[in-house]
C-alpha cells in the first residue's frame, strides 16, 4: 500500500521515540517537545496489554525505562498505566474498542499542530 505522505524528493525526519533526548521516550512531553522543535512525523511503537488497549511503548515490558516490571502483554492496562516513564511520566495510551481505526496518538493528532 502506497504511503504518499512520505513519498518526497528529500529525507524527512521523524522524531524517535517521539524525540527522547530531551525527555523520557515514548511520554507526552517528548512527543510535545519534538513538535515544538517542528517535527512532523513522530515515530513511536505499540504495546497491547492483555485487555486489548494499547499503550505507545518501545518494550514489551516495563522494566527498562518505568518504575514498575513485568511484560506489558500479560498485564491489564490499569497496571500497565500506573507505571511511570523515568520515574514520573505516564504511559500515553488509548482504549481499544470495536472501532481499530483509533491510532494510539489520535489523542495528540487532534491537538496538532499546538494552537498559536
Amino acid at each position: 500500500m502506497p504511503a504518499d505522505f512520505l513519498d518526497h524528493p528529500v529525507p524527512i525526519a521523524f522524531a524517535h521515540r517521539g524525540g527522547a533526548g530531551h525527555f523520557p521516550e515514548n511520554s507526552w512531553p517528548a512527543f510535545e517537545h519534538a513538535v515544538r522543535l517542528g517535527y512532523a512525523y513522530l515515530e513511536t511503537d505499540a504495546q497491547a496489554t492483555s485487555d486489548g488497549a494499547l499503550v505507545a511503548f518501545h518494550d514489551r515490558t516495563l522494566d527498562r525505562v518505568t518504575d514498575r516490571a513485568g511484560a506489558i502483554a500479560a498485564m491489564p492496562a490499569s497496571a500497565v498505566t500506573a507505571a511511570r516513564i523515568a520515574g514520573t511520566e505516564p504511559i500515553p495510551h488509548r482504549s481499544v474498542g470495536p472501532d481499530l481505526h483509533h491510532l494510539i496518538l489520535g489523542q495528540a493528532a487532534a491537538g496538532y499542530p499546538p494552537a498559536a
